[in-house]
């Protein structure tokens, strides 16, 4: 083999590695591959002793807006039937907020199995179905203590609980759902054929802001304050006819301004949470919950054992305090099954603890809660700090390389490319939504013009002063490519076993590491151009 042929083999490796790196750094891609025992927790969960309560209410109606922001649903103008509810008999969490990736089918299954991504294996919008999901659902401990439930949705949940619940499909689709569903929902209340528990889903707002590009505009709007008169007409159905039933209110994640979400800015990440029952007193809780507390509150509230893997902490305004009682400890065990079972040691103290309050049990249950839910961000600096000792040694031994190199033009391209590389890396963490990306990304393509421009005028400079025999394209190629790939390892794990839940950031790293290939063409852009240029002028 020629060196020509090997420099082309090295350059094939590199690119089947750059796609490897951005491949396992994306939110979609399944390889959540740790240690976990999921039919140990299965197990223990089924050997779980104790006396069943009876259900706190006779029903519980779980209402989902599709995108609604906290602001909408908090707003008196917007939500004026939500809101006097509230008032009168409703508790309102002020720190609430959806898991990450903020996308629709990763937060339904989150609300309904009380399990993170990275646990359940639903990380993204295409890995919704029963083949992708790594647990159960609250549909299978209904199930198991013989309670009746239903969805009123859009497909998708057809798709996700298939022969797990009963489904009332809704023909419309998008903004045009909001009566269809809420017709569904009145005939079974004035019919007296409502579940124990049913899921109510209002696709609306979601499809409004996506099909308009707004979260704040009228339409979007409009759609939200159309929900809030239909659930006007539920309300009054359930007063009626199943007054000691149980509400709740929310959404899967908010939206920004743009119309977008799937970001980790507050407007996206923040979402509303309301509980409403006659026995409940008007108040606003200002205790941090997630998403994933709903499903196991719901357990706690129907008498059920917990759902197998969720972490969420239980949401102790909602529950009477025997019952709470009763859930805790239950709660606190299933969390420190599951931390032992990932077999990372930051996640669990090396003894059993012991409370002497009820306030001790609840700080620890929420400590567990959030380590869990931490897992990913921590196993990810844990590999990032190996990585980057990696990497800087490698980078020393990289650039004492390229200073002894003697071709023209490759110092000043190498400095452009790590210049990108390195900017992409620092900022792509500060990319937290579509639109912050959008602008990023018209920045980078800018300064990747700008780059190679200049490194083409500064290498033609040199030429001139110093002339010396110019590496070959290929030759450039691979030696921007390795600086490439050895920068990147102080930015993404080159192994992870959990899904990057930052969509956005990574897309503009992605970009970023593809800049040699840009360079080079460019770069071979303005020779062409130059020749060209010479050769009319000496024409003339």
């Amino acid at each position: 083999m020629n060196f020509h042929n090997e420099k082309t083999l090295g350059i094939c490796i590199l690119v089947c590695l750059l796609i490897y790196i951005i491949k396992i750094n994306t939110n979609t891609h399944e390889h959540f591959r740790h240690s976990i025992q999921y039919s140990r927790v299965v197990d223990a969960a089924a050997s779980e002793s104790g006396p069943a309560l009876p259900p706190r209410y006779t029903n519980i109606l779980l209402v989902l807006l599709d995108g609604a922001t906290r602001q909408n649903l908090y707003s008196d103008a917007v939500s004026p039937v939500i809101t006097a509810r509230w008032n009168a008999c409703g508790i309102r969490f002020s720190d609430a907020a959806c898991v990450l990736p903020s996308v629709s089918a990763v937060n339904y299954f989150a609300i309904l199995s009380g399990a993170p991504p990275y646990i359940n294996g639903v990380v993204g919008n295409d890995f919704r179905r029963p083949w992708r999901q790594k647990t159960g659902s609250l549909f299978d401990s209904l199930n198991k203590a013989g309670l009746s439930s239903a969805i009123i949705g859009f497909h998708w949940y057809k798709e996700m609980f298939r022969g797990k619940t009963s489904y009332i499909p809704v023909e419309c689709c998008g903004d045009r759902d909001s009566r269809e569903v809420a017709n569904a929902a009145l005939d079974l209340i004035t019919t007296k054929r409502l579940p124990y528990f049913t899921l109510l889903h209002f696709t609306a707002p979601d499809s409004v802001a996506h099909k308009r590009q707004s979260g704040t505009g009228p339409h979007y709007t409009a759609s939200i304050r159309e929900i809030d008169a239909l659930l006007g007409e539920i309300f009054a159905g359930l007063e009626k006819e199943y007054p000691s039933s149980l509400v709740i209110v929310t959404s899967d994640h908010g939206m920004n301004a743009d119309g977008n979400h799937g970001g980790s800015e507050d407007s996206t990440l923040k979402i509303p949470l309301y509980f409403f029952s006659h026995n409940l007193r008007p108040a606003t809780v200002d205790r941090g919950y997630t998403c994933l507390s709903i499903a196991p509150t719901i357990a706690a509230l129907s008498g059920i054992p917990l759902p197998d893997f969720s972490t969420g902490h239980l949401i102790a305004e909602a529950l009477d305090e025997p019952r709470y009682n009763s859930y805790i400890e239950k709660s606190i065990a299933r969390k420190e099954l599951l931390a032992r079972s990932l077999a990372h040691p930051s996640l669990i103290d090396a003894a059993p603890l012991t409370f002497s309050t009820a306030d001790d049990r609840r700080m620890y249950e929420t400590l567990l809660a959030q380590k869990l839910s931490n897992y990913p961000s921590a196993l990810t600096a844990h590999i990032m700090m190996t990585q980057r000792i990696a990497a800087s040694l490698l980078i020393i031994l990289f650039a004492g390389w390229a200073a002894r190199r003697k071709a023209h033009g490759l110092k000043i391209n190498l400095c452009a490319n790590a210049a990108i590389v390195t900017g992409a890396g620092i900022a792509m963490r500060h990319i937290d939504s579509r639109i912050a990306y959008d602008i990023a990304a018209a920045c980078l393509i800018f300064l990747m013009l700008c780059g190679a421009y200049c490194a083409f005028r500064f290498s033609s400079l040199l030429a001139r002063r110093s002339p010396s025999a110019p590496d070959d394209a290929a030759g450039s190629l691979l030696y921007l490519m390795t600086e490439t790939i050895i920068l990147a390892g102080f930015f993404v794990p080159f192994y992870t076993i959990i899904p990057d839940p930052y969509i956005f950031s990574v897309r503009l790293f992605s970009l970023a590491l593809f800049y040699p290939f840009i360079l080079s063409a460019l770069l071979r852009f303005f020779h062409v151009l130059d020749i060209k240029r010479a050769h009319e002028t000496v024409s003339r």
